[in-house]
């Protein structure tokens, strides 16, 4: 049920004749100047040790149910120090993407804060002959509402399944959208999916709800979402088997690593 992921009920829920009727804003005002690489974007109290806020967000990273419709897909996950997450996105190589989270715990030991730094190329992405760009400031803005989000259910003693799924499904998106030729097998999908189309909108700024990239989705239920996403697969499965065929075939680079997965340090 489409109900279960908010990363696809964000902003709006598009049906096809929705996307047609989308008139796409000018996004220049989204191309901010960004910090330096590798300087704090954000910083998130948490009131709960570092131990257990770091564990909560351990194992986050590519969204295995998206990225298996596109072979060789990479976010590259990694432990520069005690208490930091890197996730790097390779994507064509040129300016690679990094979001890096540092749990800091306080001197009494009972609570946290979360540092961000974010770097992320802006991109432009081409929808029915209509350009939408992914900014920095953007995704800025998406991670720190997830980090809010999850700092308040974990003081709650909540679960935060949720934003950790969002978070790997935002990863996805952008992975997609930053390495050509995964674009162009998105971008060659006669229907386009309604989570492309939703992460989209909510890394662009696109929608009525832009102004609150994590707040619920106040709709219905799209009847037709499950028959599509159905009608999805099975078209592309041609076309991932030759995308894989083309991954095989091409040498590994080491360099860049490969997807990390749950279990994968």
């Amino acid at each position: 049920m489409i109900r279960n992921y908010k990363f696809l009920r964000q902003t709006v829920l598009w049906g096809d004749s929705m996307l047609r009727r989308i008139v796409f804003a000018a996004f220049a005002s989204l191309l901010l100047a960004a910090c330096g690489r590798g300087s704090e974007d954000f910083a998130i109290h948490v009131g709960r040790p570092v131990d257990r806020v770091a564990a909560a967000f351990d194992g986050t990273g590519v969204d295995p149910e998206i990225s298996g419709l596109f072979p060789g897909l990479k976010v590259v996950r990694t432990r520069p120090a005690k208490n930091e997450i890197l996730y790097t996105i390779p994507g064509d190589g040129e300016f690679e993407t990094a979001i890096k989270l540092t749990f800091e715990g306080s001197e009494d030991g009972q609570s946290t804060v979360i540092h961000g730094a974010v770097d992320v190329p802006s991109t432009e992405v081409t929808y029915d002959g209509k350009s939408m760009v992914i900014s920095e400031t953007k995704v800025e803005i998406i991670i720190r509402a997830l980090m809010r989000s999850a700092a308040k259910k974990l003081e709650a003693g909540k679960s935060i399944e949720e934003e950790r799924r969002d978070f790997s499904r935002m990863l996805t998106v952008l992975a997609i959208i930053t390495d050509s030729k995964k674009l162009r097998l998105a971008q060659d999908i006669s229907k386009y999916p309604e989570w492309y189309m939703a992460g989209l909108g909510w890394l662009s700024g696109l929608g009525e709800s832009g102004s609150n990239p994590y707040g619920e989705y106040v709709g219905g239920d799209d009847p037709g979402y499950a028959a599509r996403q159905e009608e999805y697969r099975q078209e592309s499965a041609e076309r991932a088997e030759r995308a894989q065929a083309e991954e095989n075939a091409r040498p590994m680079d080491d360099a860049q690593g490969d997807y990390a997965g749950p279990n994968e340090e």
